[in-house]
């Protein structure tokens, strides 16, 4: 599941931790105070309008396993050249260009 040894420490630092549950915009409770077409407008500008009426699961597993694993090739961000990133999802390694991950967040 791990690559090296401090993967799996750092993984378990995470586990130890206990993930919050997902908050929602309560978009019924904004249309009766009267402030959904404000935020609605909002979400617009900031480009977020897809994610108001996202529900999705956390899956706890691939998050720690995600952030014990992440790491960024550091001397090409400091040489502002292409920057790779690198983490483990499913169990597998996966590498990126970090301005391609930007994207997807």
């Amino acid at each position: 599941m791990f690559l090296d040894d401090a993967q799996g420490a750092h993984y378990d630092a995470l586990a130890s931790r206990r993930i919050s549950e997902p908050k929602y915009v309560d978009v019924q409770l904004l249309h009766t105070l009267s402030l959904w077409d404000a935020l609605d407008a909002l979400f617009g500008v900031l480009g977020w309008s897809n994610y108001v009426y996202l529900r999705l699961p956390v899956y706890e597993k691939f998050v720690y396993q995600f952030f014990s694993s992440f790491m960024i090739d550091e001397q090409q961000l400091h040489n502002h050249g292409p920057c790779y990133i690198h983490f483990r999802l499913g169990d597998l390694t996966h590498e990126m260009f970090l301005a391609r991950f930007n994207e997807l967040l």
